[in-house]
């Protein structure tokens, strides 16, 4: 890591830590001018794409979830973590089957009610997406 002072290449850290799921922050001391700094080092994720029924490739949309999950009663914080569990899925691509089934069990597991308001909602997004074509 280069010094942002004086441009030396060695440098030592002094603090590291997380400060968010993918992010970590590190101290470092330019072992040259000794002076501090912070970096912040990003993991990078693969893109996730979910398989459609007719086998089309799309990106994974987390606000779809959010959204359908909000719509179906789920508050916004519960409506995140479903779209959180779904997105932890290990694999780069996920099949529509798969989502649905993970988003009905984590609303039944919350609230009874939600997964019939869930279903309901995402019958008519399909109704009216028919008449759009």
């Amino acid at each position: 890591m280069n010094c942002p002072y004086c441009n030396n290449l060695e440098t030592k850290v002094t603090d590291s830590r997380e400060t968010g799921k993918y992010t970590i922050r590190r101290r470092r001391e330019c072992l040259k001018c000794n002076r501090r700094f912070t970096t912040y080092e990003h993991i990078e994720m693969a893109p996730i794409y979910v398989i459609k029924k007719d086998g089309r490739k799309e990106p994974f949309v987390k606000e779809k979830i959010i959204v359908s999950a909000v719509k179906s009663g789920a508050p916004a914080e519960i409506a995140r973590k479903i779209a959180d569990k779904v997105e932890e899925h290990p694999e780069e691509s996920i099949k529509t089957i798969w989502v649905r089934k993970k988003v009905l069990e984590e609303l039944e597991y919350h609230n009874p009610d939600w997964p019939k308001r869930w279903l309901n909602y995402y019958k008519n997004v399909k109704r009216l997406r028919k008449l759009g074509n």
